[in-house]
């Protein structure tokens, strides 16, 4: 009888129904048994050490940054979880857990960690991030990542894979995650498929190159290097224009910059197709805001609703804008609902398009800048809403439809909404909203790509930011030599209140933030796309794969 219950518990239980509860805590000199807190094991691979697939360890709250046995790599690393049971490693409250860095040389799979603050000031692993290798259905949920002393060829985190089948870098998920330092890349990704980062917050402190061919140029803060399906969900890029901190260790060059720096970097190399940016935003990156791009297309890369706002440093005259389109092979590129605005140093451009393909761009807003407003052959501008008296083109022209005018006037206040009953409310190719509406979050929390609501449009509110006080007090504290006090992080409010991440963006036009944003419910209605999104070259892109 004992046999046949057991045979039945094992068939009809859930399979995470005999997962174990083990805690961590360093603070701990007595006895270990991991049972509770007060019992907890001492450091973490002795809690990792008993772990069974589908347990969870919970850290005690602390800072362990600086404490031997609490780091995860490739010989101290949790066991694989399976579908429908995860194994966990989880801050005992979020934010609250600090310990030196998850790197790994080969990955796991059906791991979610929660609420860490990964952070190798103290403890690192030489030329390394916090990145995670040959890795499929991990994630990471509010983490942080603040990375110290990379250089070269090396990124602050991320998800990465030697293997260009993209196989084993896949439906990885990186939600709320802040991640800020030094680092190549700082959201990174290589040889990967069908991954996602949804409302992460990235801020490119420094980077030293030991790379002659590199100098300490080719950065970004969001990049998708030779991956597919790579989907941007509410992310925001911001405050990466201190040039004075990205100095080459090399000296032969006189300047600290490759041609290419980017706040996002989405595509190139080995086919980049199906990868979608949506509901994201740019503020002060350097030579390209969004910039999207690959090889050998079967499909479309899809931005919208999504905000560039200031260049600071000019590139080259046929690469820098606030949204580019770079590739070869006819790369695919769509977008709608786009703002562009302030690229105002020599050679920045609005909408740029770069080799072969099509980028097409509808109900969009480009304003303020220095070169031209489009720029490319191969631009399809239908309906394309631009702003800025004597905005110029090159190579191709203005969509019907378009108007110059001050988008500032009719309707642009802020860089996340169109004001309703305003003139941009309804000049759209079908009557709808020219220019973008970021305010509900994108994404049911913590689903995968393909599960149900992972590209949904949520009744949940984007603003205020999520998390955004614990945010800013982690990012106040950067790389040695770098102030972490700068942009967002700092100074106050238009009406004289501190600052926060939220009225820092909606205020950057210079519009004091609506009295709702921190108290009622906003208003929200998703924009009309008519019923179809443009054609690219014969093909209509989707939303979702």
């Amino acid at each position: 009888m004992k046999i046949l219950l057991q045979i039945f518990l094992a068939l009809w239980l859930p399979a995470n129904a005999f997962s174990a509860t083990i805690w961590c805590n360093p603070a701990n000199s007595g006895a270990e048994d991991g049972l509770a807190k007060i019992s907890g094991y001492s450091t973490l691979w002795e809690a990792m050490a008993v772990m069974s697939s589908g347990d969870t360890v919970i850290i005690a709250d602390g800072d362990w940054r600086n404490t031997a046995g609490m780091y995860i790599d490739g010989t101290y690393s949790p066991p694989d979880g399976s579908v429908g049971s995860y194994t966990n490693i989880t801050a005992e409250n979020d934010w609250s857990v600090k310990i030196p860095y998850v790197f790994t040389g080969t990955g796991f799979s059906y791991v979610k960690f929660q609420g860490i603050v990964f952070d190798n000031t103290y403890i690192t692993v030489v030329g390394a991030g916090h990145v995670v290798y040959e890795c499929d259905h991990t994630k990471f949920i509010r983490c942080g990542f603040l990375a110290v002393g990379i250089t070269g060829n090396n990124h602050t985190c991320g998800f990465g894979s030697s293997d260009n089948t993209r196989s084993l870098n896949q439906y990885n998920l990186m939600e709320e995650c802040i991640a800020w330092g030094s680092g190549r890349y700082v959201f990174y990704s290589k040889y990967g498929q069908y991954n996602i980062f949804r409302r992460c917050v990235a801020r490119h402190d420094k980077h030293d190159s030991t790379d002659d061919l590199q100098d300490s140029g080719q950065i970004a803060n969001f990049r998708a290097y030779a991956c597919n399906y790579h989907v941007y969900q509410n992310c925001i890029s911001i405050d990466t224009d201190r040039t004075q901190y990205y100095m080459g260790t090399d000296q032969q060059y006189d300047g600290p910059l490759n041609s290419e720096t980017s706040g996002y970097w989405v595509g190139d190399q080995y086919g980049a197709t199906g990868n979608i940016i949506t509901g994201s935003i740019s503020i002060k990156d350097m030579q390209q805001s969004f910039y999207m791009s690959g090889q050998f297309e079967t499909d479309v890369n899809y931005i919208s609703n999504s905000s560039a706002v200031d260049l600071s440093v000019a590139g080259g005259a046929t690469l820098s804008g606030l949204f580019v389109k770079n590739g070869s092979s006819f790369t695919n590129v769509a977008g709608a609902n786009l703002l562009g605005i302030n690229a105002t140093i020599s050679n920045e451009n609005g909408f740029l398009e770069k080799n072969d393909g099509y980028f097409t761009v509808t109900d969009s807003i480009v304003s303020s800048v220095a070169n031209y407003g489009l720029y490319g052959g191969d631009i399809t501008a239908t309906y394309i809403n631009y702003y800025s008296i004597g905005l110029g083109v090159i190579g191709t022209t203005w969509g019907t439809g378009s108007f110059e005018a001050d988008p500032e006037t009719i309707g642009l206040l802020y860089p996340v909404r169109i004001e309703s009953g305003s003139t941009l409310a309804t000049a759209g190719s079908t009557g709808g909203v020219v220019g973008p509406t970021i305010l509900k979050q994108i994404g049911v929390s913590g689903t995968l790509y393909g599960e149900t609501g992972w590209d949904a449009v949520t009744e949940s509110n984007l603003w205020p930011f999520p998390n955004e006080a614990i945010i800013k007090t982690l990012m106040s504290t950067t790389v040695v030599g770098v102030s972490g006090e700068y942009g967002f992080t700092t100074g106050t409010s238009l009406d004289g209140s501190a600052q926060t991440l939220t009225k820092y963006i909606w205020e950057y036009l210079g519009n004091q933030i609506p009295a709702d944003i921190y108290g009622l419910t906003v208003s929200y209605k998703r924009p009309s796309l008519g019923g179809k999104l443009p054609s690219v070259g014969g093909k209509t892109p989707a939303l979702a794969h």
